[in-house]
């Protein structure tokens, strides 16, 4: 008899435990759920700012970038005749020169005395570009992201 009492004893034990054990581990569950349920909850709201940030910066951007073209092309509307009449001026150097190797070329086709001296060099007047003032842009802390 004492062999079956401890049997019913040690059954009584391993069902109570069994409980326990479904209790923690229903409670350990519930637990799991609450941290997802929280974490959903802190992601959503976290895109929520992002789409918050996005609307207040969207407008600073295309103000930026239209601020740097703007600059671009004021830079390029500076600079192009000045390239061009750079370009202007070596093509006409150019041709002096061609011009005035003729007579070389002549005297060496025909037998004449060539002269030794050296061809002058031409200088090119380069003006400088006036570099248009750059656009100011905001710092990120001015811009009050983040607070809704």
């Amino acid at each position: 008899m004492a062999v079956t009492t401890a049997a019913v004893i040690g059954a009584a034990a391993a069902v109570g435990g069994a409980l326990a054990d479904n209790k923690n581990a229903k409670a350990s569950i519930k637990s799991q759920e609450n941290q997802k349920a929280a974490s959903q909850k802190f992601i959503e709201d976290q895109v929520k700012q992002a789409r918050a940030d996005i609307f207040k910066l969207y407008p600073d951007a295309q103000k930026s970038r239209q601020q740097g073209l703007s600059a671009s092309l004021n830079l390029t509307q500076q600079a192009f005749p000045q390239m061009l009449n750079t370009f202007q001026q070596g093509n006409v150097a150019a041709q002096n020169q061609l011009i005035q190797g003729l007579p070389q070329m002549n005297n060496a086709i025909l037998g004449g005395p060539l002269q030794q001296q050296p061809f002058t060099a031409s200088t090119i007047q380069q003006p400088g570009l006036q570099i248009p003032q750059q656009p100011e842009f905001q710092q990120i802390n001015q811009l009050g992201l983040g607070s809704g």
